[in-house]
């Protein structure tokens, strides 16, 4: 991820990747999809943010020298893994049949003794809103991890996070602590509209592509998260105070990562944190 000075332009959110959901209801012949592998291949070829740092050539060879061998759905599949594990993409995913396929980060013993109890506990504390009011008057919210996808259940969370703020915010006079040490990622929708009264209606980041060009604009309008123009969320905004200029600490953690490091950034430039 690249940051800039958010007094030039909004940060952008250079290095996301996409979760790639395939919807395949093919049956599978001698391991091979029944729609040409080479599609899905060249989809990741031509678009991963990693492509102008590889190998093709290598990368080209291995994968077809692998995909010949392919007997089951598994094996075709851990033929994308391996393309992904040479980009070095610990992020990518692919989804099908209810499995994720990707290359995953390893980590030493002696670090997953104290990471994976944390990472446990973010998976735990999934879906679960914290908040109170701490000595001093300042305001406390833990934000996890959203695993929700449908729209019902994305405006749902978004308006409780929202309304947490709203009522935290009538008795908060020193300052807002967002913690977001237990978010190990899921939707990003609920967590930028839930907080939607901290950030403002203003550009919150870009995206953009390996030569810095943005694609899309990530927005706050009426209260709302828009990316790329489209509104992700419909939620009502029922607070009568105006936090928007309250200081505020984002905290993060080792286990903080994909969307709720999203979160962090979109707070970088904002007056008083």
């Amino acid at each position: 991820m690249v940051t800039t000075d958010w007094t030039e332009r909004p940060t952008p959110m250079k290095g996301l990747t996409i979760t790639l959901f395939l919807t395949l209801t093919y049956s599978i012949s001698f391991g091979q999809l029944l729609v040409p592998v080479d599609s899905l291949y060249t989809f990741i070829k031509f678009n991963s943010i990693h492509r102008t740092m590889a190998n093709w050539n290598q990368i080209d060879k291995s994968f077809h020298e692998q995909i010949k061998t392919a007997r089951s759905l598994n094996d075709t599949m851990n033929c994308f893994v391996t393309v992904l594990r040479s980009l070095n993409d610990v992020h990518s995913q692919i989804f099908l049949n209810n499995q994720y396929y990707g290359h995953y980060p390893s980590f030493d013993d002696s670090v997953l003794v104290w990471l994976k109890p944390l990472n446990d506990k973010a998976t735990s504390m999934a879906n679960k809103i914290h908040s109170e009011i701490l000595i001093n008057e300042i305001a406390y919210i833990r934000i996890p991890s959203f695993q929700v996808y449908n729209p019902k259940q994305i405006n749902a969370y978004s308006q409780l996070l929202a309304d947490s703020i709203s009522k935290l915010s009538k008795r908060c006079k020193k300052g807002f602590i967002i913690d977001l040490r237990l978010n190990g990622g899921g939707n990003l929708y609920p967590m930028l509209t839930g907080l939607n009264q901290l950030l403002g209606n203003k550009t919150v980041g870009y995206e953009t592509d390996v030569n810095d060009n943005i694609i899309r604009t990530w927005e706050i309008k009426n209260g709302n998260f828009s990316i790329g123009g489209y509104q992700t969320t419909d939620i009502k905004v029922k607070s009568n105070s105006n936090p928007i200029n309250v200081p505020t600490v984002v905290i993060l953690g080792p286990v903080t990562k994909s969307a709720g490091s999203m979160v962090a950034i979109a707070f970088k430039g904002r007056p008083n944190t």
